[in-house]
């Protein structure tokens, strides 16, 4: 692989590359006071060259993910809403709604901390 570095007078100059590392080396020089500049170029470096490797690979990675975490339906239904009602939310305001719509929100909300706890859990017996 061969790179052509713009010189200041204009002429270019050619080296043979050994790798990253050498265009890692060049960035610094091109950039040599201008730290935030040098971390910019190696950051740009970076995500374009492990674009350009993950691209054509892209598709079957995301085959492997599902392969090593396969969707489980018997759980899709688990995950639903079990104390709010929304037919209290309509525009008619009766006497009472708020205190209903009040007391769905806080059992909803413990229903939804029970589930985070039990998640945990699962994840600590792992």
């Amino acid at each position: 692989m061969f790179f052509f570095f713009q010189a200041e007078d204009g002429i270019r100059d050619f080296c043979l590359s050994r790798g990253l590392g050498d265009v890692y080396k060049r960035q610094a020089s091109l950039t040599p006071t201008n730290v935030a500049a040098q971390i910019a170029n190696v950051h740009t470096v970076f995500n374009v060259v492990t674009t350009i490797i993950l691209l054509p690979i892209g598709t079957k990675l995301v085959d492997l993910s599902f392969i090593i975490l396969p969707e489980k339906p018997e759980l899709e239904g688990k995950m639903q809403l079990k104390y709010l009602d929304f037919g209290i939310f309509t525009n008619d305001y009766h006497i009472g709604t708020s205190a209903i719509a009040n007391t769905q929100l806080f059992n909803e909300t413990q229903n939804m901390l029970d589930v985070a706890i039990d998640n945990v859990r699962k994840s600590f017996e792992l």
